[in-house]
């Protein structure tokens, strides 16, 4: 095979660098994305349990942004028991290792009546389940940003341990839902009951800032010769 001479390989590289920008920065078949967030404009957006969350379609982070109104998920139980909310949708499930996800984001607000509540985060499978140890605190009627730390396990407690011994590292290979729920420790496979409500908002899939290595026009000719 010829070597490719200088101008021919300047051409090759610039062809290169042009497919790559017009790659879609979300996969078609979907799954998690470092940067994705759903701010629940309308709509639950597949997210379920509890006494079924609902979305006021006003009240939310972004409202009056751009004169326009802005919902959130609204979590509530009536009477005591299990609150919270999962979702199992294709934007969460799949690999969040080989997404490069190192933590997710997002706000709560004690919406309605003052609730004494402590909301924790979950993620994982129906086998291999982590919840959060650090309890988070809705604020009364005020948005707070909080956020999840997802590359320690020890921040973790397994609360569903598969037979096969598998740890963190696969349950966030194989997510397939992310759980808000109301719990207080010691933690486990049931929460504490509890009526009440509060709202999510703004939930986002943050990559981790690890850099990258930058190559130099000497190294891709020797990479061609």
């Amino acid at each position: 095979m010829p070597e490719l001479s200088v101008s021919r390989l300047r051409a090759f590289v610039a062809g290169v660098t042009f497919v790559v920008a017009l790659l879609p920065a979300v996969p078609a078949a979907g799954g998690p994305v470092s940067g994705f967030r759903e701010d629940w404009t309308a709509g639950t957006r597949g997210w379920t349990g509890g006494d079924g969350p609902t979305n006021p379609g006003t009240g939310g982070v972004n409202e009056g942004d751009g004169g326009q109104h802005d919902g959130y998920l609204f979590i509530s139980r009536t009477t005591p028991g299990h609150l919270g909310a999962y979702s199992a949708g294709t934007e969460y499930a799949g690999n969040w290792i080989a997404a490069n996800i190192a933590k997710v984001t997002f706000c709560l607000n004690d919406v309605n009546a003052a609730d004494t509540l402590e909301i924790h985060m979950a993620i994982g499978n129906s086998a291999n389940l982590w919840q959060y140890n650090t309890g988070f605190h809705p604020p009364l009627h005020i948005w707070s940003p909080f956020e999840v730390d997802l590359t320690d396990s020890t921040k973790f407690t397994h609360i569903i341990i598969p037979n096969d011994g598998r740890g963190f590292a696969a349950a966030l290979q194989n997510v397939e839902k992310v759980h808000f729920r109301h719990d207080v420790a010691p933690y486990g496979r049931t929460p504490d009951s509890v009526s009440g409500d509060f709202g999510v908002d703004r939930f986002e899939l943050v990559g981790s800032l690890t850099p990258v290595v930058q190559s130099t026009w000497g190294r891709i000719k020797q990479l061609y010769r």
